[in-house]
């Protein structure tokens, strides 16, 4: 692996390593990735998945895109199902690259984002049943101020059973703080997101 300025970005690439137990079998699975475009109401509607070490070599087209105009540019997010990939492919390994973002080289900047990230299901028989539910969009939370997103149909019974809320969320600094999540006026905090930086980069 290199860093050099005379790479574009569509040449730019990461991996990730999907580790599904074992016994289990994917139900579902879909691929979100976003950046920051020159221009308005832009968004970039193709990624390119591969699997390190094997044949796959996919370019999936988005079937949702949300964005943001953001001054002279846009904040976009672009998402597919890729559960067939991965039911094919199963854990290890997957290389994405190919997603539009505006040139990062000397931009002085704490505006711009590129990321990507995987959501799976999977069912397998040992675990407890489980109610999932998967929410899709983009909302911005502005310098000083609120955004609120109602979650409908997820329901928790008041005991014997406990619920887990991932949140993913587009943050090119950690060191500005004062940001924080909460779910129904409880603020929430981990190890990793302090509660008054819950989104620090991580």
């Amino acid at each position: 692996a290199s860093a050099s300025q005379t790479f574009v970005a569509a040449q730019a690439r990461s991996t990730a390593v999907l580790a599904i137990p074992a016994g289990a079998t994917i139900t579902y699975a879909r691929i979100y990735w976003a950046g920051e475009l020159a221009g308005m109401m832009s968004t970039d509607p193709n990624v390119r998945i591969e699997r390190p070490g094997s044949l796959l070599d996919a370019t999936r087209t988005a079937d949702s895109q949300y964005f943001i105009n953001r001054g002279g540019g846009t904040w976009y997010q672009s998402t597919a199902e890729i559960t067939d990939l991965l039911q094919t492919h199963g854990s290890g390994a997957y290389r994405v690259s190919d997603i539009g973002s505006l040139d990062l080289n000397g931009l002085n900047s704490n505006d711009p984002m590129v990321g990507w990230v995987v959501v799976v299901f999977y069912a397998l028989a040992t675990d407890p049943p489980r109610n999932l539910a998967l929410f899709d969009g983009l909302d911005l939370v502005p310098a000083g101020g609120a955004t609120e997103v109602a979650i409908n149909g997820f329901v928790v019974p008041n005991a014997g059973f406990d619920a887990k809320l991932g949140v993913v969320a587009y943050e090119g600094e950690a060191q500005y703080t004062g940001d924080a999540l909460s779910f129904n006026a409880t603020v929430l905090s981990n190890a990793v997101n302090p509660a008054n930086n819950f989104f620090n980069s991580s």
